[in-house]
């Protein structure tokens, strides 16, 4: 059956149409976050050593190394992180 301007739809109810009735919508998860941080199977969060993308021929052999290196995030962050990414 074809909707025009004297065959209308009829209105839908109040509630309906987000997935059911009285459902919370989702939450929208934050890309950039997504890609930066990983979630290990214990629950830990980590990233990717910052400074890792040009000049580091000028630094020493010990940062070099240690910049191959994830770091744990702190458990402040964490809280802001799982935030963003409910999902994950």
């Amino acid at each position: 059956m074809r909707f025009n301007k004297y065959n209308k739809r009829p209105p839908r109810p109040q509630g309906e149409g987000d997935g059911g009735e009285g459902n919370m919508p989702k939450i929208k998860t934050h890309k950039a976050t997504v890609k930066r941080f990983k979630k290990t199977r214990t629950g830990k969060i980590i990233k990717r050593k910052s400074g890792q993308g040009h000049f580091n021929s000028r630094e020493s052999g010990k940062t070099t190394r240690q910049k191959r290196r994830d770091i744990l995030m702190s458990k402040t962050q964490v809280k802001i992180i799982k935030a963003l990414t409910p999902y994950s």
